[in-house]
C-alpha cells in the first residue's frame, strides 16, 4: 500500500495518529490507490477519513461526531466511490455504529435492552446494512384515555412497491389522520399537547383514516400504511427522494383528529418509529 500522510494539522489541534488495518483482497490486484484504501481500510482515529474518488486526488476529511459523550469517531470502512463511511461514534448513550454520508453523521439502531454499545468493522463494504425499525419517544394519550403505539412490518426498501407496513393502534375510530416523517434525526419536543418526535423539516404521508367503529367513540382505530408504496409515490402525495436511497434513516410517528380535546391540542399522537431504507 502506498503510504499516506495526514497534513500537518488538523482542526487547530496537533495531527492526529494514523494507523492502517489490513483486510482480504480478492484475487486480482487492486489497481487503484482507492481501491485499496477500500479493501484495506484504515482505522482512522479522531474523526479523520480518506476519502477520495477514482478520478482525483486523495483528500481529508473530518466525519463529525454524534452529540454528547466523548469527542470520537471511528472510521472501519469506506466504499469504494468515498461517498460512505461506516464506523462508530461516542454520544450522550454510549458507543454507537455510525454511517457517514454527504457530511452527515448518523447513528443506527441499536440492539433493544442493555447499554448502548454498536459498531461496525469490517474489511469493505459490499453494501449498507439496514437495521430493525425500532420505536422510541412518548405517545399522547387520548382523551378516551387510550395509549397508542406505533409499530411495523416487512422491510423498508429503496426500491420495492410494497412489503413495509406502519401502523398504530389503539387509536380513535373513524378519525382522519397522517403519517408524518423526517430524514433529519428525532426529536422531543411539546406538541398539541403531546410530543412531537421528529426533527425539522418535518414531510407527510398522503391523508388517512384511522377507521375501526363506524360510529360512536372508542379506540378500535388504526392508522396503517405501506410505507414502500408510498416512497415510490404508488400512493399519490410527494415522497421525498431521500426514501428511494439505501442508508436513509427516517423518523416517523402517527397524527390525528381527536376531537375530545379542545383547539388547539384536539390531535392524538402515537410514539415514533426509527428505520433505515434497505438495498
Amino acid at each position: 500500500m502506498e503510504p499516506v500522510h495526514p497534513p500537518a494539522n488538523l482542526g487547530g489541534g496537533p495531527a492526529p495518529g494514523l494507523r492502517f488495518r489490513p483486510g482480504p483482497f480478492p484475487s486480482r490486484h487492486p489497481s487503484t490507490p482507492m481501491e485499496r484504501l477500500a479493501l484495506a481500510p484504515p482505522r482512522l482515529l479522531a474523526s479523520v477519513t480518506v476519502l477520495a474518488s477514482l478520478a482525483s486526488a486523495q483528500s481529508f476529511q473530518g466525519l463529525g461526531d454524534l452529540a454528547g459523550g466523548t469527542f470520537q469517531s471511528i472510521a472501519y470502512g469506506v466504499s469504494a466511490d468515498g461517498t460512505t463511511v461506516v464506523g462508530s461514534s461516542v454520544s450522550a448513550a454510549g458507543t454507537e455504529a455510525v454511517y457517514w454520508r454527504n457530511g452527515v453523521l448518523t447513528a443506527l439502531a441499536d440492539v433493544a435492552g442493555g447499554p448502548v454499545e454498536s459498531g461496525h468493522q469490517g474489511g469493505g463494504i459490499a453494501r449498507l446494512a439496514c437495521t430493525n425499525a425500532v420505536s422510541y419517544c412518548t405517545p399522547k394519550t387520548n382523551a378516551l384515555g387510550c395509549v397508542p403505539a406505533i409499530s411495523s412490518s416487512g422491510v423498508p426498501s429503496a426500491t420495492a412497491g410494497a412489503g413495509f407496513v406502519v401502523r398504530s393502534s389503539p387509536m380513535r375510530n373513524a378519525k382522519p389522520g397522517l403519517l408524518l416523517y423526517t430524514t433529519a434525526g428525532p426529536a422531543s419536543a411539546p406538541f398539541q399537547g403531546g410530543t412531537l418526535c421528529l426533527a425539522s423539516p418535518i414531510r407527510r404521508s398522503v391523508g388517512l383514516n384511522s377507521q375501526g367503529s363506524p360510529s360512536g367513540s372508542d379506540c378500535t382505530g388504526v392508522f396503517s400504511i405501506d410505507f414502500n408504496a408510498f416512497a415510490r409515490g404508488l400512493l399519490g402525495g410527494s415522497p421525498a427522494a431521500a426514501l428511494s436511497t439505501p442508508g436513509t434513516v427516517v423518523h416517523s410517528q402517527f397524527w390525528g383528529r381527536d376531537p375530545g380535546f379542545p383547539a388547539p391540542n384536539n390531535s392524538q399522537l402515537s410514539d415514533g418509529l426509527r428505520f433505515t431504507i434497505c438495498d
